[in-house]
């Protein structure tokens, strides 16, 4: 079976040794990216280092993956810290992806949007830890967990990035790529959900989870979240908050200078209720929207189906895009 260049699998029987295997594995990917962080103030440095010991005491295993990471790429663990920290520690940057679900949740497409120059740190991951499996998109310099991903229970999460303010430095907060690690490596994402909501967290998501008994929709900001059960199909979710409680959250109103709004309608427009896996591949390649605004954009660097009845995912690489949508089969 044809498979991209950026594919990697990868397992270990501990949490150190799964983050010493991906820095190995994805160290190389690091080094632009980190020629790009921005030079910390002291205030915000110290802000980080706090946040740091505080998500230590609360996740020890994802801190210890860190660490793990950051000395088998080569680089020091703060350092790490501060890639995986990303939007958390400045203003949002471009809005970022478009996800959709239909099927009564048994297909789900995401796009995964950022700057062009990201594709060459974004892979295609299958990782086992300890038996715990995640396929999933993977930013090389994060844990993973925060773009498109399924795991070993079934449970299928795509994240959207919220049009909302930078976090206030009141106190030491878990960073919202670890948040999203955590749900993607959920059984129960309802209780899951229940136990985040008691944690001091950074920055907002909003995650579209789907497994075979349920569709929820969470969307959080820096101290708030809200949870729905997804119950009419096609689902559609972009970069802006559209539950009642979550609404005075978005930084830009409808009619704001950036084109969450346009996606979300673009792919309200072309998801039907019952669609095939191509459907949604074709879907997700709209480009009628022009350069900024169309589903497939100018940001875009991967899209993804997941077709649970198949048991099968289809991925598009911006790195690769000569290969088009490769399929892979979730069962052993």
């Amino acid at each position: 079976m044809e498979r991209h260049d950026h594919y990697h699998e990868i397992a270990a029987d501990t949490p150190r040794d799964m983050g010493r295997a991906m820095g190995r594995a994805f160290g190389e990917a690091l080094a632009p990216f980190m020629k790009q962080l921005p030079e910390l103030p002291d205030a915000t440095q110290a802000y980080l280092l706090d946040c740091i010991v505080f998500t230590r005491e609360i996740f020890p295993d994802y801190a210890a993956e860190v660490a793990g990471y950051a000395e088998g790429a080569g680089v020091p663990e703060e350092t790490m810290w501060h890639m995986l920290l990303e939007d958390d520690i400045k203003a949002l940057p471009a809005e970022k992806c478009t996800s959709f679900a239909t099927n009564k949740g048994r297909l789900v497409g995401h796009n995964e949007d950022w700057s062009v120059d990201a594709s060459s740190r974004l892979f295609l991951l299958k990782r086992d830890l300890a038996g715990n499996t995640l396929f999933e998109l993977h930013y090389a310099g994060t844990l993973g967990g925060n773009a498109a991903s399924i795991n070993g229970h079934g449970l299928v999460q795509t994240v959207n990035s919220q049009d909302s303010w930078p976090i206030e430095s009141d106190a030491p907060r878990v960073p919202s790529n670890i948040i999203a690690r955590v749900l993607a490596d959920s059984k129960n994402p309802q209780e899951t959900l229940q136990k985040l909501d008691e944690i001091p967290r950074m920055g907002g998501y909003a995650f579209t989870l789907v497994n075979a008994s349920q569709s929820l929709l969470a969307e959080l900001s820096q101290g708030e979240m809200t949870v729905r059960e997804i119950t009419s199909f096609p689902h559609i979710h972009a970069n802006h908050y559209v539950l009642e409680e979550m609404l005075g959250f978005n930084r830009h109103k409808e009619d704001g200078p950036t084109s969450t709004r346009k996606r979300y309608a673009a792919a309200q427009n072309g998801a039907k209720e019952t669609m095939t896996a191509q459907d949604a591949m074709t879907l997700l390649e709209d480009e009628t929207g022009g350069p900024s605004c169309a589903l497939k954009n100018e940001r875009t660097i991967a899209g993804i189906v997941f077709d649970l009845d198949a048991s099968t995912v289809h991925v598009r690489l911006a790195a690769e895009n000569d290969k088009g949508w490769i399929p892979y089969n979730l069962t052993p």
